[in-house]
C-alpha cells in the first residue's frame, strides 16, 4: 500500500487536473494510470463476496437500508446520507469522495466507535489489507463511478523542495505545538476544524480536546491509551497516529490525512512535550 504523502499526492495530481484540464496546453510526459481501481471490480471483487450476502446487505434484507448488490450500487454509497444516527450527526456520507475519514463506509470496515454499530463485514474477519487499501484508494480519488481506471498526466520529474521544521525537542512548547502544527496542520476544513470534528476530535482548541481524553478508536481504548498521556508517549494515541505509514487495521489512517508526513523534528517535539507531562505551557 502506498504512504500517505503517496495517496495525498495522487489526489492533489486528481483535483489539480480536473480544474486546470480546459486551460493547459502543450506536450507533456505519457499518462499513467494512478490507482487502477474500478468502481465495478470493487463491486464484483468486494462487496457482492462480502457484503452482499444473504442476511446483510442483499436486496432481501438491505440491513441498514443499504443494498450493495445489483446495478444501483454506486447510487446507494456515493453521497448518501447513513441511517446511523451518530453518522449522520457529525456530518458523514456513507462515501464522502476524497475523504475516508468522513466516509461511514469506511469506518464501518475499520474501527467504528460507540454508537457507530458493529464493524462490517459482522460476523466475519475483516476485510483483508488489499480489500481495504483498494477501498481506501477509490476514495481517495474521488469515488469514480467510471468503468475505467482513473488516468491522469504523471507529474514531471523535477525537483521539489523538501520542507523541514524548524524545531527542537527543547522547544516543545504546547504554544509552539499549537500555532504551528496542530492549528494549520490538523484543524482544517474537513478533518479535525470544529465543524468536521473528524473521530469526535477538534484541535482548533487542542489542549482540552488532547490531553487526559479517551479516543474513539475501539483498540486505544481498550489498551488504556489516551489521546494524550502525560509523561508516556507510547500510551498517546495520538503519538501512534502521526508515526503510521500506511493504513493500519488496529488504528486506521496515517495522520495528518492530507499533506506531507510530519518529519522528525516535529515528532521528537510531540514526544518531548509528552515526555514532560504535556504541560499547557
Amino acid at each position: 500500500m502506498a504512504s500517505l504523502s503517496e495517496r495525498w499526492l495522487r489526489h492533489a495530481i486528481v483535483v489539480c487536473v480536473v480544474s486546470t484540464v480546459a486551460s493547459c496546453a502543450g506536450d507533456g510526459p505519457p499518462p499513467a494510470a494512478l490507482g487502477g481501481e474500478t468502481f465495478a471490480a470493487l463491486q464484483t471483487e468486494v462487496f457482492a463476496r462480502h457484503c452482499a450476502l444473504g442476511p446483510c446487505h442483499s436486496a432481501a434484507v438491505a440491513a441498514g437500508g443499504l443494498v450493495l448488490e445489483g446495478p444501483d450500487v454506486y447510487d446507494e454509497l456515493v453521497d448518501v446520507a447513513p441511517q446511523n444516527a451518530a453518522a449522520r450527526l457529525a456530518g458523514w456520507l456513507r462515501v464522502t469522495p476524497f475523504s475516508p475519514e468522513r466516509s461511514f463506509l469506511w469506518v464501518k470496515l475499520t474501527g467504528p466507535a460507540p454508537g457507530q454499530g458493529s464493524r462490517m463485514p459482522l460476523g466475519a474477519p475483516p476485510l483483508d489489507q488489499d480489500a481495504l487499501a483498494r477501498i481506501e484508494r477509490w476514495i481517495l480519488l474521488g469515488a469514480p463511478r467510471g468503468e475505467d481506471p482513473v488516468v491522469v498526466p504523471s507529474p514531471s520529474p523535477s525537483p521539489t523542495a523538501t520542507v523541514t521544521a524548524e524545531v527542537t525537542p527543547s522547544q516543545s512548547s504546547f504554544r509552539r505545538l499549537q500555532e504551528e502544527l496542530f492549528r494549520p496542520r490538523c484543524a482544517v476544513a474537513f478533518c479535525h476544524d470544529s465543524t468536521t470534528r473528524a473521530s469526535g476530535l477538534d484541535l482548533t482548541t487542542p489542549y482540552p480536546a488532547l490531553v487526559g481524553v479517551l479516543p474513539t478508536n475501539t483498540e486505544a481504548r481498550e489498551a488504556g491509551w489516551l489521546r494524550v498521556t502525560p509523561g508516556r508517549p507510547e500510551a498517546s494515541f495520538l503519538l501512534t497516529k502521526v508515526k503510521l505509514t500506511s493504513f493500519d487495521p488496529r488504528w486506521g489512517s496515517p495522520m495528518p490525512l492530507s499533506g506531507p508526513r510530519l518529519d522528525t523534528p516535529w515528532l521528537e517535539a510531540l514526544t518531548a512535550w509528552i515526555e514532560r507531562g504535556a504541560p499547557n505551557d
